[in-house]
């Protein structure tokens, strides 16, 4: 009796410890969800380097990992903000931050254009935050190399209709066009919407309206729309005739922290050339004094000086540089872009590979 007082005692013990014994881990593993006061606090404590401390490759190096750093804390805070609390009155606000220090600083343009993807499929999702992430996936897929023309079209249409009135939207549209190598009719309403809604813009409707210019000057022979200066280099140096043609315009810049992924291109298509095509570059400013360091770097096409971008007349005055323009083998003008990686496609199918 003493035995089976004693066995239920236990059993009782058991009994009332069970709950405790099972739901303890699932506790400790489950912490108290934070408020926004304390994960917004955390959140605008994060600091941003202002600028470099030095010129030098190391300095600039450690600033874009302090800047990387910042991103990467602000957009931890940012989705945890979401996650808990969603309703939130600067919800939209961090995430506009957390898509952009992804998309610039470390380099998760692909992670963004999934994640506002998936924000964007969802019917009920606030208006505020839909105009955030239609903008952060447009801009993420215009800086993607992996992203198709279609992908960026689609996205800068969407872009349109939940913020019409954004001027960031102008700017991705620019972002749009400039990373665009195909049909200019695709590029030309986008343009003219930036030009014509943003005018006074520095960042949509003013280079807008240059590239409305550009696009102008496709299906002309190049060589009329060269200044007088240079019409004769460049007749010399295509009077051998190929399918393709592409023409540098760039001010000789060359970067020297971290990769030129432009200038990279450029030297990749020219070892691919071969004698189906040909690369050339007219350069702004003192060819003499530029030269020698755009040869140590990997120029080794043909290169001749042209006038600094304001003396000049259209199709030359773009809002940035470097441009391109690719020519058949009439040398008139089929494309304008200003992204290099976009060249070695439309080079191949000028030669019918």
């Amino acid at each position: 009796m003493a035995a089976r007082r004693a066995g239920g005692s236990i059993a009782g013990m058991f009994h009332c410890a069970w709950p405790c014994l099972v739901l303890a881990p699932l506790l400790a593993q489950e912490p108290a969800a934070r408020t926004a006061q304390q994960i917004l606090r955390d959140f605008d404590r994060v600091g941003m380097p202002s600028m470099s401390s030095g010129g030098d490759a190391a300095s600039v190096q450690r600033f874009k990992d302090e800047i990387a750093a910042g991103c990467r804390r602000k957009a931890e805070f940012a989705l945890e903000l979401w996650r808990t609390q969603p309703d939130h009155a600067r919800a939209a606000e961090v995430l506009d931050i957390r898509w952009a220090g992804m998309t610039n600083a470390l380099g998760e343009a692909e992670k963004v254009a999934a994640e506002t993807k998936r924000f964007l499929a969802d019917p009920g999702l606030r208006a505020d935050v839909r105009q955030k992430a239609a903008y952060a996936q447009a801009h993420a897929l215009n800086g993607s190399p992996e992203a198709t023309n279609l992908q960026r079209l689609r996205a800068a249409r969407l872009l349109l209709e939940a913020a019409p009135e954004d001027e960031r939207t102008g700017l991705c549209l620019v972002e749009f066009a400039e990373r665009h190598l195909g049909d200019p009719e695709v590029m030309r309403p986008l343009l003219e919407i930036a030009a014509e809604r943003w005018p006074e813009s520095p960042h949509a409707g003013r280079p807008a309206g240059r590239m409305l210019a550009l696009l102008d000057s496709i299906g002309r022979p190049f060589a009329e729309q060269l200044p007088e200066a240079q019409r004769t280099w460049f007749a010399e140096a295509t009077a051998q005739p190929v399918a393709a043609t592409v023409v540098q315009v760039w001010n000789g810049a060359i970067r020297t922290a971290g990769k030129d992924r432009e200038l990279e291109a450029l030297v990749a298509l020219h070892g691919e050339l071969g004698e189906g095509g040909r690369l050339l570059g007219l350069l702004h400013g003192d060819l003499a004094a530029k030269l020698p360091a755009a040869q140590q770097a990997g120029v080794a096409w043909p290169q001749a000086a042209i006038e600094a971008p304001a003396a000049m007349a259209q199709p030359f005055r773009s809002h940035r540089l470097p441009l391109y323009f690719v020519l058949d083998r009439q040398l008139a003008v089929v494309a304008v872009t200003w992204n290099a990686a976009s060249l070695a496609e439309r080079v191949r199918e000028l030669r019918g590979e």
